[in-house]
């Protein structure tokens, strides 16, 4: 490295701690967004939770311990109360023994609990139904896995999502209103008329602002896995140069966002407008597969789609390193496209 490669870079590190703004969007924003996302599904547990009331023998196959890793179940003595219960959406359901009938009392509001415990009694009831009609021995079963890590939850997901969203984040604002702020005080100028060569100023900050991803890497591996218990899997130390090829093409975005802003404001908005759409559709705040058809389209013309994608692979999909290979590639060409376009229409002054 330069003499003059190397005072830049410190000078950039200088400056970046220095401006506390652009710490609390690389660092404070994102990681706070973990911590509150982290807190806020961790308390939510999978197991429905169903309020039983009265006798009966598929109340008492509800109530037996068989149950309890299917369904959380407490006893009610008051149906009316139980079913208020339901109503304010304290439980997902009451159940309680009719004769013959076993009667499920629900909010279809709740859909997905709902369905989860219809689907648990279901079950229930077809048992015994096979067992009054003597059949010990069902001619068909099912046998259901899944295809991924059976301990990916939610705080897998949403590691590498809002990684992956940080790094954008940081990338975009930083460089691109420091390059603005820059121009309008004449420094750029005055750093193209010194011997400093323009490739120098560029590597400079491509470092400074890796370095930094690398530190929001480390930082958000140390509280998802202290605060939060993160299950890393798979080919996990990849994430390292994914998140190199991920800063590199958010720094061409700056660099564009850069080259067509004249003033800070205008590159705040505009990296704004970048960061923000690009959270919702590349994956880091909800599940891809979960969106409309064209929003999934739009979404692959996006460099964060490809960056979380591929975090989510080698860190807790329990893939092999190759599978970063092709997002790597993808985000390299992204910086390549962009930052072509940016250097057409970069102004010094």
């Amino acid at each position: 490295m330069t003499r003059s490669l190397s005072a830049l870079v410190r000078e950039g590190f200088k400056a970046l701690l220095r401006d506390k703004m652009a710490l609390f969007f690389t660092f404070g924003l994102p990681l706070g967004f973990l911590i509150l996302f982290g807190l806020m599904f961790s308390n939510n547990s999978s197991t429905p939770k169903v309020l039983v009331v009265g006798q009966g023998s598929l109340v008492q196959v509800i109530d037996s311990p068989a149950m309890k890793d299917a369904l959380d179940v407490e006893r009610a003595t008051d149906l009316a109360k139980a079913r208020k219960r339901v109503e304010n959406a304290e439980v997902a359901a009451v159940i309680s023994q009719e004769g013959q009938t076993l009667r499920v009392d629900y909010a279809a509001s709740e859909t997905q609990t709902s369905g989860q415990v219809l689907g648990i009694i279901n079950g229930v009831v077809s048992q015994a139904n096979l067992k009054a009609a003597g059949v010990t021995t069902p001619a068909f079963r099912m046998d259901a896995k899944t295809v991924e890590d059976t301990s990916l939850g939610y705080i897998e997901f949403f590691v590498p999502g809002l990684l992956g969203y940080g790094i954008s984040v940081g990338a975009v604002f930083g460089l691109a209103i420091a390059l603005v702020q820059w121009r309008r005080s004449g420094l750029l100028r005055r750093l193209q008329l010194t011997p400093v060569a323009t490739r120098d100023i560029a590597v400079a900050r491509v470092i400074v602002h890796v370095a930094l991803a690398i530190a929001q890497t480390i930082a958000f591996f140390a509280l998802g896995k202290l605060a939060f218990d993160l299950k890393l899997s798979g080919a996990w130390w990849m994430a390292l140069p994914l998140v190199v090829c991920g800063t590199i093409a958010f720094l061409a975005i700056a660099f564009a966002v850069a080259s067509f802003a004249k003033t800070q404001e205008a590159a705040s908005g505009i990296a704004n407008a970048v960061t923000l759409p690009m959270g919702f559709l590349g994956g880091a705040f909800f599940p891809l597969d979960l969106a409309p058809g064209w929003m999934q389209g739009i979404s692959k013309v996006m460099p964060l789609t490809y960056l979380t994608d591929g975090l989510k692979d080698v860190m807790v999909r329990g893939q092999g390193p190759t599978a970063a290979l092709i997002p790597m590639a993808i985000l390299l060409g992204f910086a390549v496209v962009i930052g072509g376009v940016a250097v057409r229409f970069f102004r010094w002054e």
